[in-house]
């Protein structure tokens, strides 16, 4: 099996938009964002281990999940803010 499932839900929180993140040490996520405290919160967030893509990064934010796509289910993650070096809106959805 390719993806990790979702083991249990979170509790019901308001969900900002759907972005990649992009931080230190090669670490890619992609969930719903939201800022607090000094850090930017992911929701829903998936480690992109694996991009699966001819186009990089840009072609999973307007494509969405290639055939070769590897997510793998993280929960909530926490970045702070001074380990982040980008973001891209998810304008089509990658999110399962």
């Amino acid at each position: 099996m390719n993806e990790t499932k979702k083991v249990k839900d979170e509790p019901e929180i308001e969900q900002g938009p759907e972005c990649i993140v992009v931080v230190q040490n090669g670490f890619v996520y992609v969930g719903h964002v939201t800022l607090e405290d000094g850090s930017m919160r992911i929701s829903e967030a998936y480690n992109i281990r694996r991009w699966g893509t001819t186009k990089g990064l840009g072609q999973l934010a307007i494509e969405g999940k290639q055939k070769e796509t590897l997510l793998d289910y993280c929960g909530v993650v926490r970045v702070p803010f001074h380990s982040i070096l980008f973001t891209i809106d998810s304008t089509f959805g990658l999110l399962p």
